[in-house]
């Protein structure tokens, strides 16, 4: 069921690849981590942000306890979070969980460019609060 789910997605097609991680989630694997974190993955692509943060989160739960064997895994969900909440413009939050994401994975560029972004848009938001 996962690699159909992957195929779904992998064609774009997040609605179907969303139905599968439901009914797997909902009917037959329950506490398997990749099953939460690939939906995350699939509610960040069809914009339902709040979803990814909560799909995300239950994946980090269920990785625990944190373990070298883990640790990729643990580190997609907290960069899935941290992208959820950066277009929510929750930004020190996204901050912290790409720094989080780049204990795990710190020679990951796409991680560390992240980073930079996010310290950028608190600086311009905190630019903008002042200039109100």
């Amino acid at each position: 069921m996962l690699d159909k789910a992957q195929r779904f997605f992998n064609c774009e097609d997040y609605a179907s690849a969303l139905e599968v991680y439901n009914f797997c989630i909902d009917k037959i694997c329950p506490d398997y981590p990749p099953m939460w974190n690939n939906r995350a993955a699939v509610h960040l692509k069809l914009g339902n942000l709040h979803c990814a943060i909560e799909d995300s989160t239950k994946a980090l739960e269920l990785l625990q306890p944190a373990v070298d064997a883990n640790a990729v895994m643990r580190a997609k969900a907290l960069i899935r979070r941290a992208s959820a909440l950066a277009e929510l413009k929750f930004y020190d939050q996204a901050l912290s969980e790409f720094q989080a994401a780049a204990k795990i994975l710190p020679e990951n560029e796409g991680i560390q460019s992240n980073i930079k972004r996010m310290e950028c848009l608190i600086i311009e938001d905190s630019s903008e609060d002042e200039s109100d």
